[in-house]
């Protein structure tokens, strides 16, 4: 094999697996608890739910495990509280749980719900792009 022949078999290589949207050093998925992952969608600022770091198993609508994105997140020692905004354009942002204890989703939740908001006191809440970052 000539050394030209080489280089255009290595470049033909390099760009077939540049183009490919794979994650493979899972640089775009987090552990969030448990079996959910925060995965962080192409544009760097779009976060979504997932019961894995395989962004093809996003749920047959795209909006993973909550068909929403996800906007802020935060916890207690029952409790993963995920504001999201939901898939469809016109519905209200709203909250969904992560009961720690079941290991299951609970909601969705309105912010007037008095029983939700019971549940939320003294929970500190950051936006889901600072939560990617301290999941490290």
């Amino acid at each position: 094999m000539s050394r030209c022949s080489f280089y255009i078999r290595l470049l033909i290589g390099a760009s077939l697996i540049a183009g490919c949207d794979q994650d493979i050093f899972e640089n775009r998925c987090r552990q969030l608890f448990n079996s959910f992952y925060i995965v962080k969608w192409e544009d760097g600022k779009t976060f979504y739910l997932n019961n894995s770091c395989d962004l093809s198993n996003n749920n047959s609508n795209g909006g993973g495990m909550i068909e929403g994105t996800v906007k802020e997140i935060g916890s207690n020692s029952r409790y993963v509280f995920i504001k999201r905004m939901p898939l469809f354009s016109g519905e209200p942002e709203d909250w969904i749980l992560i009961d720690k204890e079941n290991h299951t989703l609970i909601g969705p939740f309105s912010s007037l719900d008095s029983n939700f908001r019971k549940k939320l006191e003294g929970v500190k809440l950051i936006n889901a792009n600072e939560a990617w970052n301290n999941l490290r």
